[in-house]
């Protein structure tokens, strides 16, 4: 009797353990759930975990895979239930470490009802990828905070551009004065198509020597003008001197 006894007990605390030992094993869904449905982005395990498929398989990251010394790291993990001291198990990565280690595993799981409170609980001291945007607000972005290039892209724009302003600037100031040099540049060009022309056409004037006046008499028109200026004056001047009547000029 006292064996069976024994024996159930065994049977009993064998069970509890298994059931706790297989809730450890588990990751917390709640999270992976509020993060996917507050930013309506994908989001997989891979978060939190070594592994995006979750702690259990054979996988790496998973702990079927782990050897004695990834089995002490992850009991440590598990007993981290305050704030505060550094973890290293080999089913989380570093974000997951990161939450063991600023808030403690009691909190965790604690937070397991209400996840829209984790990032509050995070804070926005930690930055883990150095993209700008803290972890706890890629967690609410549902973004992977150990990936720089994962962001909310106006964030990540903003966070460029005040990284490189320097560059920016130089470069718009060097596309100003380029813009300006090639203006210029095309001003002097016209100017000097404009001067060359200016000196063919007075070079060809030169040439051509000057143009008579349209309807100006010709040379042997003036000296015939001249001369019958002249008969009519001698004509004149010996009419009066012999009182004579004045003949018209001889043609």
């Amino acid at each position: 009797m006292g064996r069976l006894q024994f024996t159930s007990a065994s049977l009993f605390v064998g069970l509890v353990l298994g059931v706790f030992a297989n809730r450890d094993a588990h990751c917390y869904p709640e999270f992976q759930k509020y993060s996917q449905s507050h930013s309506g982005r994908t989001v997989s395990c891979g978060m939190c975990h070594a592994s995006p498929d979750g702690p259990e398989g054979t996988a790496p990251g998973q702990i079927g895979s782990l050897n004695k010394e990834g089995q002490q790291l992850l009991n440590e993990a598990r007993a981290a239930f305050e704030p505060g001291k550094k973890v290293k198990s080999p089913i989380l990565n570093d974000f997951g470490d990161k939450i063991i280690q600023t808030i403690g595993r009691k909190k965790v799981i604690e937070l397991r009802r209400h996840p829209e409170e984790m990032s509050t609980a995070l804070g926005n001291t930690s930055d883990l990828d150095n993209d700008g945007i803290p972890d706890s607000r890629e967690f609410e972005d549902g973004t992977h905070p150990l990936h720089a290039t994962s962001g909310s892209p106006w964030l990540l724009f903003k966070r460029n551009v005040a990284n490189n302003i320097f560059h920016i600037v130089m470069m718009i100031l060097a596309t100003a004065a380029g813009l300006y040099g090639l203006h210029n540049l095309q001003l002097g060009l016209e100017h000097s198509q404009a001067g060359h022309q200016d000196i063919k056409d007075s070079d060809a004037g030169e040439g051509d020597g000057p143009s008579p006046p349209t309807g100006a008499p010709s040379t042997a028109q003036t000296i015939t003008d001249a001369k019958e200026r002249l008969l009519s004056r001698a004509a004149a001047q010996r009419a009066r001197d012999g009182n004579v009547k004045a003949v018209p000029p001889v043609q």
